[in-house]
């Protein structure tokens, strides 16, 4: 039987520089992104839920412009969003401007150019979809205006979500009035957004202090009103 030889130098010298580098590693300390932490609505389903998968995410900031639902929690369900065609909705489109920030234009005629330049640049986003915002059981379209929101902007201008008429060419006005805490002009508060908890619909809103320092309410519509279901604080990492 032949005697067993002793390993090459080299490849003892590879292993302990393998295990020096495994233990640095392991030493050092793992970045953690921020927390939602929930302050209104603790034991509530839906609220539990919604911070859960929030948390999901380890987000490093607080999410403003679009809040993801994880696949991993199935009573939770994200809606898309379809981009509406500007051109084809010019009408509709300068309706809501004008809801939205009527004394924006001191010369109307600059209205339309000045809407649709913000939209080849990406700053105004109308979005669609079709859901029952209210929960009484019939699906409405809904529109979604999203000004200059986009991942890195310290301060976005808002999100406004407006219930549309069945024909989708004029606002609702009493069901809007609903999803903006009674006036469309302020919609540059925060950025709205939609989401389903086990078939019921609901909105948030990210309510805008200090960008990151700001709060995250979920509501409801239902029976024709609207009431506040959780409040979520977001602390940064």
């Amino acid at each position: 039987m032949k005697p067993l030889r002793a390993p090459p130098r080299r490849l003892v010298a590879l292993c302990a520089n393998v295990a020096t580098s495994t233990l640095l590693l392991l030493a050092v300390p793992v970045a953690h992104g921020g927390r939602y932490e929930l302050v209104k609505g603790k034991g509530v389903e839906v609220c539990e839920a919604y911070a859960r998968n929030l948390n999901s995410f380890h987000p490093s900031e607080p999410m403003l412009c679009d809040r993801p639902v994880s696949p991993r929690f199935k009573d939770l369900r994200k809606p898309k969003w379809e981009r509406l065609d500007f051109d084809r909705n010019l009408e509709l489109i300068v309706t809501v401007d004008k809801l939205l920030r009527p004394e924006y234009f001191a010369k109307p005629e600059m209205r339309v150019p000045t809407l649709r330049g913000n939209v080849e640049q990406d700053n105004y986003k109308y979005q669609l979809m079709i859901i029952d915002i209210d929960n009484d059981g019939k699906a409405e379209p809904v529109l979604r205006f999203v000004e200059s929101c986009w991942p890195g902007n310290p301060r976005s201008g808002g999100a406004a979500l407006l219930v549309l008429q069945q024909g989708k060419n004029d606002v609702d006005l009493k069901k809007s009035q609903l999803l903006a805490e009674g006036n469309l002009e302020n919609y540059d508060n925060g950025i709205r957004d939609v989401f389903l908890h086990k078939g019921k619909t609901y909105f948030d809103i990210w309510f805008f202090r200090v960008v990151n320092r700001g709060q995250l309410h979920v509501l409801l519509t239902e029976n024709a009103e609207t009431r506040q279901i959780c409040q979520i604080k977001f602390h940064p990492k």
